[in-house]
């Protein structure tokens, strides 16, 4: 009896641990969890879109995301989460840690690999994109240089690549984003014909760099002359930074002295009969335009780009009037003097002659005169360098004469020595004289376009004028070396 209660003992214990092994007592399985892609690759403080997959048959406690911000529910209903997820950039590369918890507090971790690409390096923008101007000497240009950097700006500096760099006002706080610098420049005539290099370097706040070039081709300023009032140029001078153009006839009055710089520009504008355009220095006025072999002043049509070599024909001609230069000197007209051809019969400022034979009208050295002799009525041209009345103490030498529609060179009477004379491609003579001048010249060229019937003289020369073939003074100029083509 004793044996049987203890069999039946230990069978009780035994009942009970098979019975608390029943299936639907067993626990759930543990959270997973995966992020798909495996690595992402942005800027620091980009969002990178990634896909998360939970499944936690114990249900969903929370989802984390250590290392980076990612756009996570608070509170989760059931046991999976299938869903696209924002996480945002960290400023440094490594790895984002996203964890699961389920409701029996296991957990689960799945791996993002991120890496942080470097920010752009900072951008400057000129105006409109256009990054080469032209500007006159001595004129102002305000430009404003819009600048950004992801990364903050730091600084933006300017250089130059000859002369002195403009003024920079800078738009913008350290560490902003984006701004603006406004940068005035106004070239000296220093840089006059050069195409000076601005480089504008924007720097941001990791020292990255970055440049923009604007080329500023640098011109002279154009000045419109006209001869008001008739009272002339007056006592001034003409300089090499600005281009000169004459609108009308233009004087030097009596009294008044026009110097002109080596390597200054005059224009003529374009037009006829009263409306031609011409330079004249009257008689007791002065001009001292005295060039050089590197810089000559150069006389020309309004539309002659003298930067080009090919916009106007070799043999353009009448766009312009030309020079007239009128003295005291004598000439062998019956009355002692007369009116200059070529100009209004209604202006007295065009008279010249008298009994200087020493007069001055000043000096011209290295001149170029090109494209003019326009028609001013009845066949009436004006020559390239007309002289009336020109005495001897007036110095005229390296002179060029080119592409005129009348005589390159005209002597009416004076005394008046020159050297250095080139006449090309010029329509009636290439010098012509009379009225009784008398000057001593040496090495003169000319030379007559090919083929063209109304180019056909040399030399016109004439004694005295039709009306005073009795005078006792005749033209008498001596020549020496002289090249005829």
């Amino acid at each position: 009896m004793k044996v049987r209660f203890s069999l039946l003992l230990l069978l009780i214990p035994m009942f009970v641990l098979i019975t608390s092994c029943d299936k639907d007592d067993e626990p759930a399985d543990p959270p997973t969890i995966t992020v798909v892609p495996g690595t992402v690759s942005a800027r620091a403080g980009q969002t990178s879109e990634v896909g998360l997959s939970v499944n936690a048959p114990a249900g969903i406690l929370s989802i984390t995301a250590s290392g980076a911000d990612a756009s996570l529910p608070s509170t989760f209903n059931g046991n999976t989460f299938n869903s696209a997820v924002n996480v945002t950039i960290p400023s440094t590369s490594g790895n984002v840690t996203f964890t699961v918890t389920d409701n029996q507090n296991r957990t689960a971790t799945a791996t993002l690999g991120v890496t942080v690409e470097a920010n752009p390096a900072p951008t400057l923008t000129a105006p409109g994109g256009n990054t080469e101007i032209s500007l006159a000497v001595a004129s102002e240009a305000s430009l404003t240089i819009s600048a950004s950097a992801a990364d903050g700006i730091s600084d933006v500096t300017v250089a130059v690549s000859a002369g002195t760099p403009g003024t920079l006002t800078k738009n913008f706080t350290a560490g902003d984003l984006g701004g603006s610098v406004t940068y005035v420049y106004t070239p000296a005539v220093t840089v006059l014909g050069q195409a000076v290099v601005h480089t504008f370097t924007i720097t941001d706040s990791d020292g990255q760099t970055s440049n923009l070039a604007i080329t500023t081709n640098v011109t002279q300023q154009v000045v419109r002359v006209r001869d008001i009032n008739g009272g002339g140029t007056g006592t001034t001078t003409w300089t090499k930074d600005k281009i000169y153009v004459l609108e009308g006839f233009v004087y030097v009055n009596n009294g008044q002295t026009l110097t002109i710089e080596p390597g200054t520009v005059i224009k003529g504008a374009p037009g006829q009969a009263e409306n031609a355009s011409a330079l004249i220095v009257a008689k007791g006025g002065t001009i001292d335009a005295e060039g050089t072999a590197a810089e000559p002043i150069i006389f020309t049509a309004e539309a002659d780009d003298l930067s080009r070599v090919d916009d106007l024909p070799i043999n353009a001609r009448a766009l312009w009037g030309g020079l007239i230069v009128l003295g005291d000197a004598p000439i062998n007209h019956a009355n002692s003097q007369t009116l200059i051809e070529g100009i209004p019969s209604t202006e007295n400022r065009g008279v010249y002659g008298g009994s200087n034979e020493n007069d001055n009208s000043g000096i011209l050295k290295y001149v170029s005169l090109r494209h003019g002799a326009t028609n001013i009525g009845a066949g009436n041209e004006i020559n390239g360098l007309t002289m009336g009345g020109v005495g001897r103490g007036t110095q005229i030498s390296h002179i060029e004469v080119w592409g005129f529609d009348d005589d390159g060179f005209e002597w009416f009477g004076g005394t008046v020595n020159t050297s250095y004379l080139a006449s090309l491609y010029n329509q009636d003579d290439s010098f012509d004289w009379d009225f009784g001048w008398r000057g001593q010249n040496q090495f003169w060229v000319l030379y007559q376009e090919p083929n063209f019937a109304a180019s056909d003289r040399g030399f016109e020369s004439d004694g005295a004028h039709s009306g005073n073939l009795s005078a006792t003074v005749f033209s008498q100029p001596q020549i020496y070396n002289v090249t005829m083509i």
